[in-house]
């Protein structure tokens, strides 16, 4: 938005002075002049004050600037709200910025997907003006140049929600020397690299969400006025990362800049998220893989009262332990989890007590489901659900205080039951190694849900949703058929 100039400041004491509401009328008379510039920048400017591979921009070519040589993808603009969009884009120059915003302050450069830039002879990228590049779920810009990667001058730049790579002789640099030029990294994930700098020049450097992760000893110097090592201008790789939760997916940490969207992990698909208000994990027909040596497929290492929400079928499969739970946790919901260990712990209870409530779970690995020591707090509650598990090589339910059943039973191998002294399932005493089952012993509907009663007939979810489904074409669940519960693998 354009700053008012002297004239139209002159004009606002007149107006307070002609009524006793000249409060609200000064507040009108403001927003009228917002829309009036913003109309003004948007339909009269026949240049908008930035340029992209050497072009101006104009009230001619933003709808697509892919008519500019050398731009590729989808590149516009938003004239109403100074909105850049690169959604997939390669930009490649020489000679020529790929962005150079001369006159348009408060521009934001928006990423969707995977972009990349290319410049030679020229900066990567050069703002002249107050810009923020950023992002909606984390999207990504790589920049490459000869010279500086990343460079501002006497204004302000941020970094939001997005993943960046920058590098060149400097990788991201300011140039004027002037308090201006201050660098704000929120909640992103941002590589520089610079052969002079790799972030340097610059009159100061504002993480929010995000810290310093390489070099480990990196800090802002004021003095280099740059990420530095005692002092030292670092010339390698700087590394910032968004703050972890606490919780991994496939080894890799859940963030403030992945949660929304958790298949941006290698070897993770289907639908996942991370929720942090209500802390979710939620699985809707998703699919992690970890099959590297010592790989793991969850882990919840600090956030205590966690949930994981299934939906549909899920499958996790991890060389050592498919789920690591340190801290209190439920499984639960209408779709089923089947967790596959090569090497280790379907589920890994250290020091946790697990509830599994109201759903499916499938379990198989060296340990099926297991505790760490089988200390006091390694309790197992299963409310309600079909549970298969199999430690072929060290028990199957093994290594925990205590087995709570509610509204279930073991039911194979017939016979089967906890001990409290040996921690685990037992068959005549012996622990066992083979599948284990627990099953739903309840059988009617009104046990379920007082709305639906118990002699209805048709398929039924567990908390009493009538299913429109036939019964071969449902996700694998728990459901009531005809006022008797089934399960669905």
């Amino acid at each position: 938005m354009k700053k008012l100039n002297r004239n139209q400041q002159s004009v606002i004491p007149r107006l307070l002075e002609s009524s006793a509401r000249g409060a609200t009328r000064m507040r009108m008379f403001l927003m009228l002049m917002i829309m009036m510039m913003s109309s003004a920048f948007a339909m009269a400017q026949g240049k908008y004050g930035f340029k992209v591979a050497g072009v101006d921009v104009t009230n001619d070519n933003y709808l697509d600037l892919t008519e500019i040589n050398g731009v590729s993808g989808k590149v516009y603009f938003d004239p109403s709200t100074r909105i850049l969009t690169l959604d997939n884009a390669t930009i490649e120059a020489n000679d020529y910025n790929a962005i150079l915003n001369e006159t348009c302050d408060y521009l934001t450069i928006e990423l969707i997907g995977t972009n990349t830039i290319n410049v030679t002879n020229s900066a990567g990228i050069y703002l002249k003006e107050e810009t923020t590049i950023w992002s909606n779920c984390g999207a990504k810009l790589s920049v490459r140049s000869d010279l500086c990667a990343l460079l501002f001058g006497g204004c302000p730049l941020e970094i939001s929600n997005c993943w960046l790579e920058a590098e060149g002789a400097w990788g991201i640099s300011a140039n004027n020397n002037v308090a201006e030029e201050v660098l704000t990294i929120r909640n992103s994930h941002v590589e520089a690299k610079g052969s002079t700098g790799s972030i340097c020049d610059i009159a100061g450097l504002v993480l929010e969400g995000c810290y310093l992760d390489i070099p480990s000893k990196a800090a802002y110097d004021a003095d280099t006025k740059s990420v530095a090592v005692n002092g030292v201008t670092v010339t390698d790789k700087v590394v910032i990362e968004p703050d972890s939760y606490g919780i991994y997916i496939a080894d890799k940490p859940v963030t403030t800049l992945n949660c929304k969207d958790l298949t941006s992990i290698y070897g993770v698909s289907g639908n996942a998220s991370y929720d942090p208000d209500t802390r979710t994990l939620t699985l809707d027909n998703a699919t992690i893989e970890r099959n590297t040596t010592d790989g793991t497929g969850i882990v919840n290492k600090l956030v205590s009262d966690f949930t994981v929400k299934l939906i549909g079928k899920n499958t996790v499969t991890a060389d050592m332990a498919s789920l690591v739970l340190n801290q209190t946790s439920t499984i639960t919901g209408d779709g089923s989890l089947h967790l596959t260990s090569k090497r280790f712990c379907g589920i890994d209870m250290e020091s946790a007590s697990v509830t599994i409530d109201n759903t499916s779970l499938f379990v198989k690995g060296g340990y099926g489901i297991a505790g760490y020591i089988g200390a006091e707090t390694e309790v197992l509650t299963v409310r309600n659900s079909y549970v298969e598990a199999e430690g072929f090589g060290s028990g199957s339910i093994s290594l925990i205080s205590n087995l709570i059943l509610e509204d279930c039973a073991i039911t194979q191998p017939d016979g089967a039951e906890f001990d409290a002294q040996k921690k685990a399932v037992v068959l005549n005493g012996e622990l066992l190694k083979t599948k284990v089952v627990i099953e739903p012993v309840t059988n009617g509907i009104s046990e379920i849900t007082t709305d639906v009663p118990a002699h209805a007939k048709g398929i039924y979810s567990v908390t009493g949703a009538k299913q429109t489904q036939q019964w071969n074409e449902l996700p694998a669940g728990i459901y009531i058929v005809d006022g008797v519960k089934r399960v669905k693998k």
